[in-house]
């Protein structure tokens, strides 16, 4: 799986098609509407680690799965779906530091960044 961060936090910087379709994550992610979430990412592959465009939060989807404490199974395929693990939030939070902040404990060994040692042949 390619790693995609496109960088745009600024809705100034889109189209009104790409806005509206990163709004529409965010409004589903904000509400814990996960099918929903996981539809858009599927559909653009490219939104998986995508925040609210002008939001001053910069939740990506996997902040706010950690920070309502959704299931470890909704968390595995944000992950699966391409959600990094160390993106940061405004505050400088990772989702593993927004799931202890919240006190949802049980996210935590899902939500730690793996280290991955890459094998050269």
């Amino acid at each position: 799986m390619d790693i995609i961060w496109d960088g745009i936090t600024r809705a100034e910087t889109l189209d009104k098609e790409s806005a509206a379709i990163r709004h529409a994550l965010a409004d589903a992610a904000k509400s814990f509407n996960w099918p929903r979430v996981c539809k858009i990412i599927i559909e653009h592959k490219d939104l998986a680690n995508s925040t609210r465009p002008s939001g001053s939060s910069l939740f990506a989807p996997l902040h706010q799965a950690a920070h309502c404490g959704a299931s470890v199974e909704v968390i595995q395929q944000l992950v699966d779906l391409g959600a990094w693990r160390t993106l940061q939030n405004a505050h400088g939070e990772r989702p593993v530091d927004v799931a202890i902040r919240t006190q949802h404990t049980n996210l935590l060994a899902v939500l730690e960044p793996a280290l991955s040692m890459g094998v050269q042949k």
